[in-house]
């Protein structure tokens, strides 16, 4: 049995792929999208507790064998869970760097993945230093956002910091501040 932690967008289509390959699952929403939550017959949805020991009973007791996330919203909680649970996951000392964009790229720059130039920047000093020495055009992006949430590309160092003015502090589609802008990147994320 296989739990798809907040399987919300296109995560929708994973409970079909998992039954077509003969997989059982359930859908558990964390309660900030319990509204959202889809019922499905062949998907018995949960909400995650408060209290993530009580999660942890309520997936041992259906018998859960692996927890993924169902879509980037999921991806911190899935680790977690999986972690509580003993099961299977991705390496804990990288967990940070499966949300964290400024963090993804220095995981792809120590295992000699080619991407591009990139600062984590929380001040428009940050901000401008970072310009100075990546250069134009950048993209500007807040690091926990997801999809294009908060992305913009920016021609010169005005509509950077304007830009960056804007989305600071604000509430991403994930439902965290905006509180680091993944620094200016020649066409990469900032």
């Amino acid at each position: 049995m296989i739990a798809l932690v907040d399987p919300l967008s296109s995560g929708v289509f994973l409970s079909s792929a998992l039954r077509e390959r003969g997989q059982d699952c359930v859908h558990l929403y964390e309660k900030r999208f319990s509204r959202t939550a889809r019922s499905d017959a062949s998907a018995p949805v949960l909400i995650a507790s408060e209290n993530t020991a009580d999660t942890v009973v309520a997936l041992r007791h259906r018998g859960i064998q692996h927890v993924v996330p169902g879509s980037e919203f999921g991806v911190a909680l899935a680790h977690d869970l999986a972690a509580a649970l003993g099961l299977a996951r991705n390496e804990d000392e990288t967990a940070a760097a499966r949300r964290d964009k400024a963090l993804m790229g220095e995981a792809l720059r120590r295992a000699g993945v080619p991407c591009a130039g990139q600062a984590a920047v929380g001040t428009v000093e940050d901000l401008t230093g970072a310009l100075r020495r990546l250069g134009l055009p950048v993209v500007v992006k807040p690091s926990h956002s997801s999809g294009s949430d908060g992305c913009r590309v920016c021609w010169t160092e005005t509509e950077a910091v304007t830009h960056f003015l804007d989305i600071h502090e604000q509430m991403n589609f994930v439902g965290l501040p905006n509180d680091k802008g993944h620094g200016p990147c020649p066409a990469h994320s900032m």
